[in-house]
């Protein structure tokens, strides 16, 4: 007698888990990426995101490096996420986990004193801080 185990993915129950699954395929997933984008007013893409992040030549470091920390941000709560549903089968609302996200940018931000940086990511800043994930 052994324990048995699903192989489905924690946080969406529908597909086997596999990170290709939880980061790029998974709805849940989908929905964060969605709202998360829509906070930023940049349509962030499931697959490909590195190469779309270096493709960024239009934008200033400072966004760039701003797009990096929301897309490592989002990553990380997915993967919280993930263990949440596992060990205390919990699964947040995407808009929670995006606004946990959005919370840990906008820390991050005043930290490193973006506030240096050209008028233009200073605008696009102030106005992140007012929107929330709806």
């Amino acid at each position: 007698m052994g324990i048995a185990f699903s192989n489905c993915c924690f946080l969406c129950g529908d597909k086997a888990e596999s990170h290709d699954h939880i980061f790029f395929e998974c709805e849940y997933s989908r929905k964060c990426v969605l709202l998360l984008s829509s906070w930023l007013g940049v349509q962030i893409p499931l697959r490909g995101t590195l190469g779309w992040w270096i493709r960024l030549r239009t934008r200033s470091l400072a966004m760039k490096q701003l797009l990096g920390l929301a897309i490592a941000s989002l990553l990380y709560h997915l993967w919280w996420a993930r263990n949440m549903a596992r060990i205390e089968s919990f699964v947040p609302l995407p808009r929670m986990l995006c606004n946990d996200s959005r919370h840990d940018i906008l820390t991050r931000v005043r930290v490193c004193n973006f506030s240096i940086v050209c008028s233009r990511v200073r605008s696009w800043v102030d106005d992140l801080q007012k929107r929330v994930c709806i």
